[in-house]
């Protein structure tokens, strides 16, 4: 973590002045930031960011000893939102369904809800030579699914690196604030 030493401006600056100055700069770190993290998820997942990118936020700690920002993600739609950025395993209730090529439209997958709700009858679960278990369409008799208890991800660092580049940008900034405020004294 970095920190700033503002003692050198003792008696020079402002206290609610740069107080003010250094929540609206922030506020626009914490914007910045935000949309650096959407822009990754955007441009490092296969499909685009979808609900993670959406789950995107950036807001200023309100802390009168220690100022500072905070991104996050995730929430309902985005449950997996840090494993995807830290890597991890994701495990299945009971199982995970992983779209086959056929099963993808556009890049997504084809009934992204509840297959019993979606397309009741429309497939049915068999073992492949290798051990894997499929869910295959009933008409076609083609594989469009592969059922797994867990997957491993590998971290895209969508968010750890737009944190690691705010961060960057709030210490080289702070000097600018400091001395603009005192330039406007």
């Amino acid at each position: 973590m970095a920190t700033i030493d503002l003692t050198q401006y003792d008696g020079l600056l402002s206290p609610r002045r740069f107080r003010k100055a250094l929540d609206r700069h922030l506020e626009q770190l914490a914007d910045d930031g935000a949309e650096t993290a959407r822009r990754n998820a955007r441009h490092r997942f296969r499909g685009g960011g979808g609900a993670i990118e959406r789950s995107i936020q950036g807001r200023r700690l309100k802390s009168r000893v220690t100022p500072g920002l905070a991104l996050k993600a995730g929430g309902k739609d985005a449950r997996h939102a840090a494993i995807q950025d830290g890597g991890g395993t994701v495990k299945g209730k009971p199982w995970l369904r992983i779209p086959l090529p056929r099963a993808l439209v556009g890049g997504r997958d084809r009934y992204p809800g509840s297959l019993r709700a979606q397309a009741p009858r429309k497939f049915y679960a068999a073992r492949s030579k290798a051990g894997n278990l499929l869910l295959f369409d009933r008409a076609t008799n083609a594989p469009w699914y592969v059922l797994k208890r867990s997957v491993k991800v590998r971290g895209t660092r969508y968010l750890l690196d737009a944190i690691e580049d705010t961060s960057r940008e709030l210490v080289a900034s702070t000097d600018r604030l400091v001395l603009d405020t005192l330039g406007a004294l």
